[in-house]
């Protein structure tokens, strides 16, 4: 009917809908994760802090929260020390879920006992302290809630409670959202099928385009289940900002300073309790801060994929296209109500002690559970103050006269190069001539290669006949980094040999492999760079005693070179069963291994262009009077007859 000025137009009556219909109908309003957990999510009284949580004590978990609400698929993959609140994440999202985003959800333990207890120790008292929680569940009963069963709550969404030793309890169960929790304890398989982790992500596949997948644990052994998922993420981790330098850089334990006696050796460990002996100290500045400063730097730190940095607060870098976060969480960004310096210290300076003794387990313990790192065997260690010690009696720039051949070395990174020249002769006894790093802007652009092409000019005096000057023969450059823009640099240098280079673990039966398929008529060379290490290894630690086999370094040399080249350890890698001898940075985002690098493919570079077949200058220097005796002692020979 067609209202008129008689009629007034009314609404119609609406339905007489239930109260918990009008909820379920009703528009929602959008919470971020980490909002909601400060307003809903109450930890119980077991907790260390108990009471409403606060994103203040982990300010860490505020990202990773962010990914498990954003739109989208994602897995998220955090592997870190303990009691630092992944365990809190699982019930976080597993409460989000039920309160903002009703969807069903699958946890998993390790065991049929750790599920039992996560139920009767976390998340029946989540539901019980959170009210919009605890009237979704049927009769608003937590004892409801049960391991091995399928609870059904009133919003119609299901949570599924498991463990990873029952394959039934992750065969049949497709669902959105999965948590997996300490799957480092995890037993490799379930029964005769698959891992636990790869038979749960077959569990979400039927929901393309919104799954989320948590997986958190502490590592426990290498390549156990959270170290392989951690390292197949885009690997983040924590950098924070110093108070004095203002300069940003990646929190490390490698960064704490712990004072030792006269002989270099730790004090017992108690001598550090009062924390005076020991401080976290920046890598850029050498400054040493206080225990409030750490804190306050790591509550504002800032989360960097690998292969990045951050720099003026902002994060540079090729960062990956990826739908796989992962957060490396270690006890340095704890709140000191945790954690602190000293107490750390202690437990490592107690640690090592044990390990002089034979017993390593305290020692990968701590790796474990406050480093959140899997532990390594180490089988080679190196020391900056051992590389210190080969400075010889040149200066940069000189070439002692042992020298015969010169090579280059070129790491490229974001925004500058680092350049080294080798200089090799008889028998191996080397040096290193030249280093420096050239600030040039981004190295993708090649009109900014300009101070590279004046490296590649550059000559090198004699020490003793400074008249007399060498030239490099050729340059090995790595194009792991900007690979396109090295290519055609090393196209365009038509003046001197650049020859691209770059890792690769694939190569292992030889030192080196050709490969022309996508960068002719330029030849790249694939390197077997363990071996290569090893080598250099010898060169700069094994040999004590300048002469052959010895490498020196410049008189001037800054400490800078020896941190670099002392950045790596060999350690033994477990690969599934087997086991092999590699080459890893101390710390894995270590930012002092560039002139390491150099090393490297120079080292690789002089063995390529013949070092070793270098001759004893003895028998090469000859004086005019030796020449011509040495001519009047052969026997003349007959012609005419």
């Amino acid at each position: 009917m067609i209202p008129t000025k008689d009629i007034k137009f009314q609404f119609p009556t609406p339905l007489g809908l239930m109260p918990e219909e009008f909820e379920i109908l009703g528009i929602r309003e959008h919470i971020e994760m980490h909002i909601w957990a400060e307003q809903e999510y109450v930890l119980p009284e077991t907790a260390p802090l108990p009471g409403p949580w606060s994103n203040y004590y982990t300010p860490y978990l505020i990202e990773p929260m962010h990914r498990l609400c954003a739109v989208g698929q994602c897995q998220v993959t955090i592997i870190s020390c303990s009691q630092a609140g992944k365990s809190e994440l699982t019930n976080i999202l597993i409460g989000y879920t039920v309160a903002q985003r009703p969807g069903n959800i699958l946890v998993v333990m390790p065991r049929e006992d750790d599920a039992h207890t996560r139920v009767n120790t976390r998340i029946r008292p989540m539901f019980r302290k959170c009210p919009n929680l605890l009237r979704q569940l049927p009769g608003g009963r937590p004892e409801g809630l049960n391991a091995g069963s399928e609870t059904v709550l009133k919003n119609y969404m299901i949570l599924f409670l498991a463990w990873s030793g029952s394959p039934a309890a992750l065969s049949d169960k497709s669902v959105p959202i999965i948590v997996l929790d300490e799957v480092g304890k995890y037993p490799p398989k379930s029964g005769r099928e698959a891992d636990p982790v790869s038979l749960a992500k077959k569990r979400v596949r039927a929901f393309k385009g919104r799954w989320k997948i948590l997986v958190a644990s502490t590592p426990v052994i290498e390549d156990d289940l959270i170290d392989a998922e951690y390292k197949k993420s885009d690997m983040r981790k924590w950098w924070v900002k110093c108070p004095h330098c203002e300069d940003w850089h990646l929190m490390s334990w490698w960064n704490v300073f712990i004072e030792k006696d006269e002989n270099e050796k730790f004090y017992e460990p108690g001598f550090y309790a009062d924390g005076k002996h020991s401080r976290y100290v920046c890598p850029d500045c050498g400054s040493l801060w206080t225990e409030e400063q750490r804190w306050i730097a790591a509550s504002e730190g800032k989360w960097c994929p690998k292969n990045c940095k951050v720099i003026n607060g902002k994060i540079e870098g090729e960062i990956s296209n990826t739908e796989h976060y992962g957060y490396h969480i270690h006890a340095l960004m704890l709140s000191p109500i945790f954690s602190t310096v000293s107490d750390l210290v202690q437990e490592w300076v107690a640690a090592n002690k044990a390990k002089h003794t034979g017993d390593k387990e305290p020692l990968q313990d701590f790796y474990n559970s406050q480093l959140g790192e899997a532990f390594y065997e180490i089988q080679a260690k190196t020391d900056a103050k051992i590389i210190f010690e080969h400075r010889g009696l040149y200066r940069a720039g000189f070439v002692p006269d042992y020298v015969q051949i010169l090579v280059n070395a070129i790491d490229v990174q974001l925004d500058h190069f680092y350049v080294m020249t080798l200089g090799v002769g008889y028998l191996w006894q080397s040096a290193i001539i030249f280093y420096e790093k050239l600030q040039t802007g981004d190295t993708k652009n090649i009109e900014n290669w300009g101070p590279v092409i004046e490296f590649l000019k550059m000559s090198f005096p004699r020490k003793d006949k400074p008249e007399e000057k060498l030239y490099p023969l050729a340059t090995a450059i790595d194009c792991g980094y900007n690979y396109e823009t090295v290519i055609n640099f090393c196209r365009m240098i038509t003046f001197h040999r650049v020859m691209p280079v770059r890792g690769d673990d694939k190569v292992r039966a030889v030192l080196w492999r050709k490969n022309d398929k996508d960068c002719a008529p330029v030849t790249r060379y694939d390197l077997n760079v363990n071996l290569i290490k090893d080598s250099v290894y010898d060169l700069i630690h094994q040999s004590t005693i300048p002469g052959s086999g010895y490498m020196q370094i410049p008189a001037d040399s800054r400490y800078e070179l020896a941190q670099h080249l002392s950045s790596e350890e060999r350690v033994i890698q477990k690969i599934g069963k087997h086991k092999r001898s590699i080459w890893l940075p101390k710390d894995e985002h270590h930012p002092l291994n560039h002139f390491w690098d150099d090393t490297v493919y120079a080292k690789w570079l002089a063995d390529f262009l013949g070092a070793r077949m270098l001759r004893d200058p003895a028998e090469i220097v000859k004086t005019n009077d030796e020449i011509k005796k040495e001519v009047n002692s052969k026997k003349q020979i007959r012609t005419h007859y």
